[in-house]
């Protein structure tokens, strides 16, 4: 990833479009969830800081974990509060929190996706 800046942006761009929810009135397009400011300033921040491979280690291992069905080890003891968007790339659902987590706060959202707090900063709760 931090070989080319255009191979970067492409696929940081890809990312932003496969992930968010960027649809409005049929139309799939990026500048719909995230301005471009945001969108290059994001990209700017890895790509100066040459922080992208430590930034995707823990999306590796939360692969490898899921497709050799290691999982996690141990429950997590910190009260714990999940955001579910629909757009989501991974979703889990609720028992799995559950499980995992202390959860003590559970919000389902009507919009957004992976990058909710940028895509839908006042995404409100799905009724």
């Amino acid at each position: 990833m931090n070989d080319s800046p255009v191979g970067w942006c492409a696929w940081v761009l890809d990312k932003f479009y496969q992930w968010t929810d960027c649809e409005r009135d049929g139309i799939r397009d990026v500048r719909n969830a995230v301005s471009w400011e945001k969108f290059l300033t994001n990209l700017s921040v890895y790509w100066f800081t040459d922080t992208i491979s430590s930034a995707m280690h823990f999306y590796r291992e939360q692969y490898l974990a899921l497709r050799n069905g290691t999982g996690a080890a141990g429950k997590v003891e910190v009260p714990t509060g999940a955001g579910i968007f629909p757009q989501e790339i991974l979703k889990s659902p609720r028992a799995w929190f559950e499980r995992r987590f202390p959860l003590v706060h559970w919000t389902e959202h009507a919009a957004g996706g992976h990058f909710a707090r940028w895509n839908s900063p006042k995404s409100s709760p799905a009724t």
